[in-house]
């Protein structure tokens, strides 16, 4: 823990109520500089939305894609459905997300390692889907593979957006300036990492960075980051043992 102490953390993620990644650096007693660059908006009802919720119960398999596509899919479920039906086979792709869905009686799987998309695709559960249907619950404008995978097995894939994320330009411009007074950026979302883009070949050279995945590195590596730790999942837990890593080898250098 000591060599945590007094190294400072900067973290770009849209805010959260309760951020356990947050609080264990806190308590490991780092610096931690919260400048969310973006912002998560539900979309209002669509014909797209209604159509999808009242649909619900014709597919086999329900994919949650994030804790905002949890909260809002069953908020939006409550609306139209006073119990869920039956037979239906919940995923999410995290252990955060998961739990919004069993405080809620979901009985919903995750992967058992990687909590990504591609960890998802790796589930016996979601191999041959041939003739099955499947609902996405997601966001706006996110990656494609896991629906495109999923039509190539055979499903029928319906994906169903219920928020989009926003750059906040102000905080944007904002951590670009902080960068230089940061020992460790913490980037959860290609999204952010590409709206940060390209920083300073100095500041590439020298600081560190955490992403959640193989895919996320390679981008801030053509980015030109230099110093790249990944994560072995975006969970808590895991991206915290990643940043403590970090920030225990820049004490010792």
């Amino acid at each position: 823990m000591t060599g945590m102490v007094g190294k400072r953390v900067l973290v770009v993620r849209a805010q959260r109520d309760s951020d356990e990644f947050l609080a264990l650096l806190q308590r490991a007693g780092s610096v931690v500089d919260c400048l969310p660059i973006m912002s998560i908006q539900p979309l209002e009802e669509s014909p797209e939305i209604k159509r999808a919720i009242l649909d619900f119960d014709l597919n086999d398999r329900t994919i949650f894609i994030s804790v905002y596509a949890a909260r809002l899919g069953l908020h939006w479920i409550d609306q139209y459905w006073p119990m869920l039906p039956l037979g239906m086979a919940y995923f999410a792709v995290g252990n955060q997300t998961a739990k919004v869905l069993r405080d809620s009686g979901c009985d919903v799987t995750t992967p058992h390692s990687e909590f990504t998309t591609e960890g998802l695709l790796a589930m016996p559960e979601l191999q041959d889907l041939e003739g099955r249907r499947v609902l996405i619950f997601c966001g706006s404008g996110g990656r494609q593979k896991l629906a495109d995978s999923l039509l190539l097995r055979g499903a029928r894939v319906d994906s169903c957006a219920l928020y989009r994320r926003c750059i906040k330009e102000q905080n944007l411009q904002l951590a670009r300036a902080q960068l230089a007074q940061t020992d460790c950026l913490v980037v959860h979302s290609g999204q952010l990492l590409q709206a940060l883009a390209a920083p300073p070949a100095k500041i590439a050279a020298r600081l560190s960075l955490v992403v959640p995945s193989p895919r996320l590195g390679a981008m801030a590596e053509e980015l030109g980051y230099r110093r790249v730790e990944i994560a072995q999942s975006a969970a808590p837990l895991a991206m915290y043992a990643a940043t403590k890593t970090v920030l225990q080898t820049l004490r010792g250098a």
